[in-house]
């Protein structure tokens, strides 16, 4: 595998895109990012040349993905797609500023399952795991794979299982 597209829309430190790097080899693969947070940025910056990604540098971004995702197709009139993406979505993000935002027309496509509506006793809930996984089956390509850690609470919330688990 040559010139392999691995990408994380909040990549923090960038450890699952590091870890999946190495898996396929540096040579092969070329690092996408985009991350809200400019420290996060800096470190996986030097986490890339550290591990001899330096190509992949001019990939990593900061900025909000959601509502600014900055990775385009060729001809820009798309998102681009990607090979592998990893996800580690941010716990308990509130995104209540930006809800109303994400729900217009001009994101229907990439939010294809709709925008939830955020309790407002629950800003920092897991309401936008949702929007991160729509956003990820946006990306990916059509022979793609991709890897997606959420808590717990999230597949389970409201149905009890945790509960029923615990007392089996």
């Amino acid at each position: 595998m040559t010139n392999v597209t691995v990408y994380d829309h909040a990549a923090g430190f960038g450890t699952l895109v590091l870890a999946l790097a190495h898996e396929i080899s540096e040579n092969n693969c070329i690092i996408y990012t985009q991350d809200i947070s400019q420290k996060s940025n800096q470190f996986l910056r030097l986490n890339l040349i550290l591990n001899n990604l330096v190509h992949s540098l001019p990939n990593i971004v900061h900025d909000e993905t959601l509502i600014r995702p900055f990775h385009k197709n060729k001809k820009g009139d798309s998102l681009a797609t990607f090979d592998y993406i990893v996800r580690n979505p941010p716990f308990n993000m509130d995104f209540s500023d930006s809800r109303d935002a994400l729900a217009d027309e001009k994101y229907k496509k990439r939010f294809f399952a709709g925008v939830p509506n955020i309790s407002k006793k629950d800003k920092d809930g897991m309401t936008a795991y949702q929007l991160f996984i729509q956003h990820i089956l946006y990306s990916l390509a059509l022979k793609g794979k991709a890897a997606i850690v959420v808590s717990t609470g999230f597949l389970t919330a409201g149905l009890g299982i945790p509960k029923k688990s615990a007392s089996i």
